[in-house]
């Protein structure tokens, strides 16, 4: 599934199940459900679950053409520093992308600031 869908086209033509709504461009579901088992189920979830600077990146990427996709690969191959052409959102996901967690080793987990 991929994340770049048409949400319009998906409401339009969706249905109930176990409460929630499963776009219509999902099939094999009760195959999957048998194979996978509640995961299945989670997928589909998920699915609806968006990532906005992700989605802004695919945007700015499909609209830079390849030039985008050459300035997403070289910040994560150099480094944020390294580039000369600096787009916003590719920017704020090398950005994150850079930025360690911290860690708090009182606890022995890690979590996001910011």
């Amino acid at each position: 599934m991929h994340p770049r869908h048409n949400q319009r086209e998906d409401a339009e033509i969706a249905h109930t199940d176990q409460g929630f709504q499963i776009p219509g461009r999902v099939i094999n579901l009760d195959q999957a459900r048998v194979q996978h088992g509640d995961r299945a189920d989670h997928m589909v979830r998920m699915r609806a679950v968006g990532d906005p600077p992700a989605d802004a990146v695919i945007v700015e990427i499909d609209a830079l053409g390849k030039e985008g996709r050459r300035i997403v690969n070289a910040g994560l191959a150099h480094g944020l520093e390294s580039l000369t052409e600096r787009p916003p959102a590719i920017t704020a996901l090398l950005q994150q992308v850079e930025t360690m967690p911290a860690t708090d080793l009182t606890e022995g987990r890690t979590s996001r600031r910011g």
